[in-house]
């Protein structure tokens, strides 16, 4: 009996333990089907930890959909900032350096794995890399303009292995610097997800998530997102101009709430007026 609780010790002792960062509702979505198979493997310990506008339930209920998929939460960081501006980017973006600190000094793990181009993220990248902690990132090396390109490169600096999605973004992650040998073209895991989506989307479950004019889904209909411009001055102009141009078509529209970044206001103020 004695060697067989030894065994068992030196098993769970060695785990992999896998942190794997949750700050938005659209990261939970692309990284579903990874935490599917990182919580299958027997040799990791998978910790996810929720933070960020990903707890805030006006940008969606993620620890519920995360719970009820059978994932277990292993912490919440609070470090998101309301008001919708830059200040409250920056400050959201130092909070969180100190909460991750503390959450990867609790949880010692292994591997951090980021996603992307957010402060957030990029909070979580600065607070592991100064722990020394490996860290892994997902979907570097794109191109996508403004201050959120030069937070995605800021990450990819800051990561010691690098899953790009596509073959010219993990050759500009190699034009960096990093090591060719730690970056991979592993392809889009949120394409994937999407493939394998099967619901169907009911009048009823608009009713549930949205106000507004009813819709018939049997006919023509526009969906539309747009998160404001973080480097733009007049984010309402822009969401006001956009909403013009949808009137011009005269089809119905389905348009989801922005993001929490600087701007959000402008963009929400201009849709409710629509």
């Amino acid at each position: 009996m004695k060697r067989g609780k030894i065994a068992k010790k030196s098993a769970e002792k060695a785990k992999r333990k896998i942190c794997f960062i949750i700050s938005s509702t659209i990261h939970y979505s692309r990284s579903k089907l990874i935490l599917a198979e990182l919580a299958k493997r027997p040799d990791v310990e998978l910790q996810i930890v929720v933070g960020a506008s990903a707890i805030v339930k006006q940008y969606g209920d993620v620890e519920a959909w995360i719970r009820n998929d059978g994932f277990h939460i292993t912490t919440r960081v609070t470090m998101a900032l309301s008001g919708g501006t830059h200040v409250a980017m920056a400050k959201t973006a130092g909070l969180g350096v100190i909460e991750f600190a503390s959450v990867f000094e609790n949880l010692n793990p292994d591997l951090v794995v980021v996603r992307a181009d957010r402060y957030e993220v990029l909070a979580a990248a600065v607070a592991a890399a100064y722990m020394n902690k490996t860290v892994a990132h997902i979907e570097g090396g794109d191109v996508t303009g403004t201050i959120d390109e030069s937070v995605r490169h800021a990450i990819t600096k800051l990561s010691h292995i690098h899953f790009a999605t596509n073959d010219e973004s993990a050759e500009r992650i190699i034009r960096m610097g990093e090591n060719p040998k730690y970056v991979k073209n592993f392809g889009a895991p949120d394409v994937e997800f999407a493939a394998i989506v099967k619901s169907e989307i009911t009048q009823s479950d608009l009713e549930k998530v949205g106000v507004g004019s009813q819709i018939d889904l049997g006919k023509d209909f526009l969906i539309l997102m747009q998160h404001p411009v973080t480097t733009e001055k007049d984010n309402r102009a822009l969401m006001d101009a956009t909403l013009d141009a949808l009137i011009e078509l005269k089809l119905p529209t389905i348009a989801f709430w922005p993001n929490i970044d600087a701007g959000t206001d402008d963009v929400s103020n201009s849709i409710r007026r629509a």
